[in-house]
C-alpha cells in the first residue's frame, strides 16, 4: 500500500489534460499528440481525459466519449493534480473548469486556440461576462496567436499577466512523417501543380465557410484552363453531417472532375502528404496558430495563407474571402514556385512544448 507521501510526490508533480487526442486528427489533437511525448520525457506524471474520440492508446490517455457525466463528476470531486490544463473550446467544459478553480487546489490553465473568444463575445453579453468570470480564475491563459492574446486583453478585459502567448505547434518526429498512401502518391505523380489543403466541411463563421472549402474548389475551376494538369488534395478532418460531406465532394467533381481528391479517411500523418505538395493553402476566414501550415513550412513546402490573423513570415498572404486575390495570388505563386520553396529550419526557434513545461514549473514554483 502506498505511503501518504509517496502519493502526496505524485500529486506535486501531476498533470491533468482535458482534450481531444488523435484519431480524428486536427489542430488541437496533434498538439495534444506530440505535448504528451514531451511530457512522457519529463518529470511529470500526467493524464489526458479525451472527450471527443474513442482513442485511449495508454493507461495516460483516457476516452471518456461515452461518460463525460461521470467525467465530470469525477473530475470536480476526485481529481487530484498540481496542474489542470484544459484544450477544448467546449464552453460547459470552461464553466466546469472556473468552478474547480474557485473550490479547489490546483493551477489551472486555458488554452484558446480558435474563435471562441470571439464566438462568446458575439453570443449574448451574459456569456461576455462568464467567460470573463471563468478566464479570471485560471493562473495562467495561453494564447496561440497574438490575435487572440489582444482579444483576451481588450474584449475580455484580462490582465496581461496572465496571458501566455504560446503558439499550438509542436515540430513532428522524424519517424513521425510518413509516406501518403500510394492512391495519392499516384494523384500527386500526375497532376502539376498540386495544392492542398485540410479542413472540416461545413463549419461557418460569419455564415461563410470557415476553411474556405468553397474557395479551394472554385480556384482550381478557374486555374484550370491555365494549368490543364492541376490537382487539389482536400485533408477532410470532420464534417457538421455525412450528406453535406457527399453534396460537397458531388458539387466539386461536377466543377473540376478528377481534378480533385478528397481525403475522407484519418490518416497517420499528413506531414509527408504537405512534403509531396508543390503548395499549401489556408484560405480560413478565422484562425488560430493553424498546425498545418507550420507542418507544411517545417518540410519546406510554400504557403498561400489569408490574412484573417497573423501568420508565419514565410506565408504568402491575400486577403480574406477575396476570391480574385486569392486567384492572383496563387498564379504569382506559381510562376516563381522554385523560388518560394521554404528552407526548413533546423534549431534556432524555441520549441513550444518546453515553453509550456517551463510554464508549469513556474506555476509550481509559484506555491
Amino acid at each position: 500500500m502506498k505511503s501518504l507521501i509517496q502519493i502526496m510526490q505524485k500529486i506535486s508533480r501531476s498533470i491533468t489534460l482535458v482534450g481531444p487526442f488523435p484519431p480524428p486528427y486536427g489542430g488541437i489533437s496533434i498538439h495534444l499528440q506530440r505535448l504528451t511525448r514531451y511530457l512522457d520525457q519529463s518529470q511529470y506524471d500526467y493524464t489526458l481525459y479525451n472527450g471527443t474520440s474513442d482513442s485511449s492508446c495508454s493507461n495516460r490517455i483516457i476516452s471518456v466519449k461515452n461518460r463525460k457525466l461521470f467525467f465530470i463528476v469525477k473530475l470536480f470531486l476526485f481529481e487530484r493534480s498540481k496542474i489542470f490544463h484544459l484544450h477544448t473550446p467546449n464552453f460547459l467544459a470552461r464553466v466546469v473548469f472556473g468552478i474547480m478553480a474557485m473550490f479547489r487546489s490546483g493551477k489551472y490553465v486555458i488554452s484558446i486556440q480558435g474563435r471562441s473568444i470571439n464566438l462568446s463575445i458575439e453570443k449574448s453579453l451574459i456569456k461576455k461576462w462568464i467567460t470573463f468570470w471563468i478566464l479570471n480564475q485560471m493562473d495562467a491563459i495561453i494564447a496561440c496567436n497574438e490575435n487572440i492574446k489582444n482579444d483576451c486583453i481588450n474584449k475580455i478585459g484580462l490582465s496581461k499577466k496572465k496571458i501566455f502567448m504560446i503558439p499550438a505547434y509542436i515540430p513532428p518526429l522524424v519517424e513521425d512523417i510518413k509516406e501518403p498512401p500510394a492512391y495519392l502518391s499516384k494523384f500527386i505523380q500526375s497532376h502539376f501543380p498540386v495544392l492542398c489543403a485540410t479542413g472540416w466541411i461545413g463549419q461557418k463563421y460569419n455564415a461563410e465557410d470557415v476553411y474556405g472549402i468553397d474557395m479551394l474548389i472554385e480556384l482550381t475551376e478557374r486555374l484550370m484552363p491555365d494549368f490543364p494538369n492541376i490537382g487539389l488534395v482536400l485533408s477532410i478532418n470532420g464534417a457538421e453531417s455525412e450528406k453535406l460531406v457527399q453534396q460537397t465532394i458531388n458539387h466539386a467533381k461536377a466543377l473540376v472532375g478528377d481534378h480533385i481528391n478528397f481525403i475522407i479517411e484519418q490518416l497517420d500523418d499528413v506531414v509527408g502528404l504537405y512534403r509531396d505538395c508543390d503548395l499549401f493553402c489556408r484560405p480560413t476566414n478565422t484562425d488560430g496558430d493553424a498546425v498545418s501550415i507550420r507542418e507544411a513550412l517545417h518540410v519546406g513546402t510554400p504557403v498561400i495563407a489569408s490574412d484573417c490573423v497573423t501568420r508565419p513570415v514565410e506565408c504568402v498572404l491575400f486577403k480574406s474571402r477575396n476570391m480574385n486575390d486569392f486567384e492572383h495570388t496563387v498564379r504569382k505563386a506559381l510562376k516563381r514556385i522554385d523560388k518560394l520553396f521554404v528552407v526548413p529550419k533546423v534549431g534556432g526557434a524555441p520549441n513550444n512544448a518546453e515553453l509550456i513545461l517551463q510554464l508549469y514549473n513556474t506555476l509550481i514554483a509559484g506555491d
